[in-house]
């Protein structure tokens, strides 16, 4: 087998990989610490081939296991490519500050870590299908009316002079003439409005996106979304070990090394007030998280340290996910879902009022 064809194997079996690795960070976890270290990372690489042959975690073993050995047994060169930067930021700092004994818990942290924001992607991805599904047939019933509506009912009342025509039905009858001429415009400032978006989510950065992170519900759920996985991962990589720990701006600049644009203006913000001697929580409050994490963060901070304020914080906002958070987030399913199905029940009254105005005018034109 050629090289790309190897390559393109691993890749493949990676990207279906990747919905189990939390499950995975957790069995290494424990299988390292109930062996009390005796079991080897190459030894469960070379029995994971055998026992997964054929499935992506032994097509993944198997080039593992040759990486562990080329690397030096560098576990972060061996997974690179293959696993998320993010995962390996955290597992790389644990064992450069606080040694291999201390692998065993940065799995079962990455692992907890991994299924909060898998979690938290499934629910906005949600909310981003529910929004494009809504805006899809509210475009759809729009259309119908010239499409198939406004025709039917003009054929089956032919005989009726648009003289006749109600307010309802003339209006109707506007709008079926009118709207052919802005389909294709419309669509197209639809799917790129859609498209832009997309976009901004990850990449859009300056005060102008921090002012929409602070008050427009679909960005603030994205900030409140990335911003407890901010403080999750920094309470990891700052977690005081037996060796030594990141300080709070290696933590901080490690994150923005493999975050998105967005999360990197962040970041820079908090940099730049740490420069400036600012108070170690003050420098967090750059508008990333929420007012109240930010008061709980400050208040631990105050009463313990700064490094167990940013664990209990990590914890209470990785709760926050799959609590508050959450809820908001099916709030604004059930909004984006009431405002479609109140734009189609509009449109069928409609339809059924230009109808009954319709017979009226029938009525009135045998009259005559």
């Amino acid at each position: 087998m050629s090289v790309f064809g190897a390559f393109s194997r691993v890749q493949r079996a990676a990207r279906r990989f990747r919905r189990q690795r939390a499950a995975y960070y957790e069995y290494l976890g424990d299988l390292l610490t109930d062996s009390a270290g005796r079991v080897l990372m190459i030894d469960i690489f070379n029995q994971d081939v055998e026992r997964y042959a054929g499935k992506p975690r032994g097509v993944l073993s198997a080039y593992w296991a040759e990486r562990y050995l080329e690397s030096g047994a560098d576990l972060v060169q061996t997974w690179r490519g293959t696993l998320p930067e993010a995962d390996m930021m955290v597992i790389g700092s644990v064992v450069e500050h606080g040694g291999v004994g201390a692998l065993a818990q940065a799995f079962k942290e990455v692992a907890r870590m991994t299924r909060v924001m898998d979690e938290a992607g499934k629910t906005f991805k949600s909310i981003m299908l529910v929004g494009v599904l809504a805006i899809a047939l509210v475009f759809v019933a729009l259309v119908a009316i010239p499409a198939f509506i406004w025709p039917k009912l003009s054929s089956t009342f032919e005989f009726v002079p648009p003289d006749f025509y109600g307010e309802k039905t003339q209006a109707m009858a506007r709008f079926a003439e009118a709207v052919p001429g802005y389909l294709i415009g419309a669509g197209v400032v639809v799917a790129v409005g859609m498209l832009a978006f997309r976009w901004s989510l990850p990449n859009w950065r300056g005060r102008l996106r921090a002012w929409f992170d602070q008050r427009l519900i679909v960005y603030r759920l994205s900030r409140d979304f990335r911003g407890a996985m901010f403080v999750s991962t920094l309470a990891a990589l700052i977690r005081k070990r037996t060796g030594n720990s990141m300080t709070l701006a290696e933590g901080v600049q490690a994150i923005s090394n493999e975050a998105s644009p967005w999360m990197q203006w962040y970041c820079a913000q908090i940099l730049d007030n740490l420069q400036q001697g600012h108070d170690q929580v003050e420098v967090l409050d750059v508008g990333l998280l929420d007012r109240e994490t930010l008061f709980y963060l400050y208040d631990i901070a105050q009463a313990r340290s700064l490094d167990e304020g940013l664990q209990k914080a990590g914890l209470r906002t990785e709760g926050q996910i799959n609590g508050a958070v959450r809820i908001r987030a099916r709030i604004l399913q059930i909004t984006l879902l009431a405002v479609m199905l109140l734009t189609m029940a509009g449109i069928a009254g409609w339809t059924i009022s230009t109808i009954n105005e319709l017979v009226d005018s029938t009525k009135l034109v045998y009259q005559q």
